[in-house]
C-alpha cells in the first residue's frame, strides 16, 4: 500500500512528494537520531559526482528494473543529504563497483536497492552491499522491503543470499513487493 501511495504522490504531485520527502526526513531524523550516528560507510556529498560517472557506466539494460531515482548530480547530491537516505558505495581500483541505498521511512520501514557494475558481477560486490543494508537496518532498527520484477532472475537471487524474503504483493508491471528478513 504504501508502495503505490508513494509512487501515485512521486509521478502525479512531485510538489507533494518533496513535502513528504521533507516531513519524513525530520520526523525520521526524531525518532531515530540516536541510531543513525551508528551508521558506518555512508556515502556522502563528496561522492556524488562519482557515483553518477558509475551509473552513467552501466549499460541500458542494467536499468530496466533499477529506477529507484533520477541519476544527475543534483539528485543524487540531495539524497545524499536525506537524513532518512542511507546510500553506500563500495569502490575497488579508483573507481565505484557497487552502489546501494535504505531509503527510510519514520514508521519503522525502509526499502533497498542495490546496483553492481556491469563488468563486476559475481564477483560478491552484492553480496557485500546486502550485508551492508542488513546491519544498517539492524542498527537503526526498522524492517525492510524490496521490489523485484519477477524477470529479474538475477535481483531475485541476490536478495535470497542475504535476506529471507517474504512476499507481500504482486505489483504492477510484474513487480513484486517482499519484506527482506534479516538472516
Amino acid at each position: 500500500m504504501l508502495y503505490k501511495l508513494a509512487h501515485i504522490i512521486l509521478t502525479r504531485f512531485p510538489w507533494l512528494w518533496e513535502c513528504i520527502e521533507w516531513l519524513n526526513d525530520l520526523l525520521f531524523k526524531i525518532r531515530y537520531h540516536k541510531s543513525i550516528a551508528t551508521i558506518d560507510g555512508l556515502a556522502s556529498a563528496k561522492d556524488a559526482d562519482a557515483l553518477v560517472s558509475f551509473l552513467e557506466r552501466q549499460p541500458i539494460s542494467s536499468f530496466e528494473y533499477f529506477r529507484p531515482h533520477l541519476f544527475d548530480t543534483k539528485s543524487v547530491t540531495k539524497l545524499l543529504r536525506r537524513t532518512s537516505m542511507f546510500m553506500h558505495v563500495i569502490s575497488r581500483d579508483g573507481g565505484i563497483v557497487g552502489y546501494c541505498f535504505l531509503r527510510c521511512f519514520f514508521i519503522g520501514k525502509g526499502y533497498r536497492g542495490y546496483i553492481v557494475d556491469a563488468n563486476q558481477q559475481k564477483k560478491g560486490i552484492g553480496k557485500e552491499l546486502g550485508q551492508w543494508l542488513n546491519d544498517t537496518a539492524k542498527k537503526l532498527p526498522i524492517r525492510t522491503f524490496k521490489t523485484i520484477n519477477k524477470n529479474n532472475a538475477a535481483s531475485l537471487r541476490l536478495a535470497q543470499a542475504t535476506c529471507k524474503l517474504i512476499k507481500i504483493q504482486e505489483l504492477e508491471k510484474g513487480d513484486i513487493e517482499y519484506e527482506c528478513l534479516i538472516l
